[in-house]
């Protein structure tokens, strides 16, 4: 169940990931007062993750006290959730980034488009 307490928290797996940005705002080989539009507003941020989770029935549906068949086929039913995706994207900071990181600014609004290949599988 979506909203069900029991089931987020007993279906709780592992994941691992790593995340790399590739930011143009501090190139050595620009000159120090250089104004160029894109190395101050983009970033390029690639990822990769993975994760395992194995999944059961938890809650009202597979209480105990249920004796019904359907009960008994979803306290019975187990399964695994293995998810691997690495992606791209591309991200636009409307504000300057070397301000935000200078700490003049506290707040760095972005909007990032992308693509992530994502491989799911169940057991």
């Amino acid at each position: 169940m979506r909203t069900n307490w029991d089931t987020n928290a007993g279906n709780v797996g592992l994941g691992i990931g790593i995340v790399h940005f590739l930011e143009f705002a501090y190139r050595s080989n620009r000159g120090r007062y250089t104004v160029d539009y894109f190395y101050d507003h983009f970033k390029i941020r690639t990822k990769s993750s993975c994760n395992k989770t194995n999944l059961a029935g938890f809650g009202i549906f597979v209480d105990p006290s249920k004796t019904s068949d359907e009960a008994q086929r979803l306290r019975d039913h187990k399964g695994e959730a293995n998810n691997f995706n690495v992606g791209m994207q591309l991200e636009y900071f409307p504000l300057n980034i070397r301000d935000f990181q200078a700490f003049s600014s506290r707040w760095d609004p972005f909007i990032t488009a992308g693509f992530i290949m994502f491989l799911k599988t169940l057991k």
